[in-house]
């Protein structure tokens, strides 16, 4: 009796804590020194396209793919952080950049988006990037206009942008990447972040989805799922496991090839690998948290 639950013992170590480190090390070790096809993207094709490009994980990616020596399309809706970006990647890595103002929580900027990235010779990536969140509760706290706006900034203009460059990266045949940007929040349930998350659930399924369909073309499609990243969505804050946006982007290139969803930087895939022997508590935890957070927004 004491072999078998000896032997119970060492398969359950085995499997949920031995497997899950060796996948880790194998993915940043091996698996990124093999299959990471982020230096090939410059062979793909000329000008990589960032939405959301100029605060936060964008920007991180924007700064990347210059150095990387790619040509940028920059899409925000800031018309002044768009010039000033513009002229810093300009000016810092010495590439051609295109700006291209467009409020994604609007429906009718697509034809546009269109017409201005029509006249690009080659597309080395596309990076869905750009999202918002509300924190606040579903019914007592948001408008029906902040859903609808979460909805249309997080999901339809990742579906949208996709089917607009798709057909292209298709033609090029050149091994170009398309880059969805999801979250942890996508992964699990998570009080108060409901519409967020439930959209970029959507994120990842879609990305996942697609790129089983397109498994035999020349193309890469990624979803990637990180923690947490110290920009104005999460009032940047810093620690061990919150990574700067620019590592944060840096690691998902790297990644790029190695497997359809990411979640980037090493220290979020040992922070999930922590945080999977308390998940039956973790939305308990976040939850307390969130109403904490709640309240001192009340108090002030």
């Amino acid at each position: 009796m004491l072999s078998v639950l000896a032997w119970i013992f060492i398969a359950a170590t085995f499997w949920w804590v031995v497997f899950p480190l060796l996948v880790i090390f194998y993915r940043y070790t091996i698996g990124q020194r093999l299959f990471s096809r982020r230096r090939r993207l410059r062979d793909a094709g000329e000008w990589a396209i960032v939405t959301g490009a100029t605060d936060g994980i964008g920007k991180g990616f924007v700064q990347e793919l210059a150095s990387d020596g790619l040509n940028i399309v920059l899409i925000s809706r800031n018309a002044e952080k768009l010039d000033v970006v513009a002229e810093e990647i300009r000016t810092g890595y010495g590439v051609s950049v295109k700006c291209i103002q467009a409020d994604f929580t609007k429906l009718d900027i697509y034809e546009k988006i269109g017409k201005e990235i029509s006249s690009l010779p080659s597309i080395a990536c596309l990076i869905n990037n750009v999202g918002i969140t509300n924190l606040n509760p579903f019914c007592t706290g948001m408008r029906m206009e902040d859903i609808q706006n979460m909805i249309a900034c997080n999901t339809i203009s990742m579906a949208s942008m996709t089917h607009l460059v798709l057909p292209q990266l298709l033609k090029q045949n050149s091994g170009a990447a398309i880059i969805n940007l999801s979250s942890y929040a996508g992964c699990e349930i998570i009080p108060y972040l409901a519409v967020y998350g439930a959209t970029k659930a959507f994120v990842k399924h879609l990305t996942v989805s697609l790129a089983l369909e397109m498994n035999d073309k020349n193309l890469l499609i990624q979803a990637a799922c990180p923690l947490r990243v110290s920009t104005a969505m999460t009032d940047n804050r810093r620690g061990y496991f919150i990574i700067t946006p620019r590592d944060c982007a840096a690691s998902i290139l790297n990644q790029l090839g190695v497997g359809i969803v990411t979640v980037g930087h090493i220290r979020h895939a040992i922070q999930i690998f922590l945080l999977s022997f308390a998940r039956p508590i973790i939305a308990k935890v976040i939850e307390q948290r969130y109403k904490e957070k709640l309240m001192a927004k009340k108090e002030h």
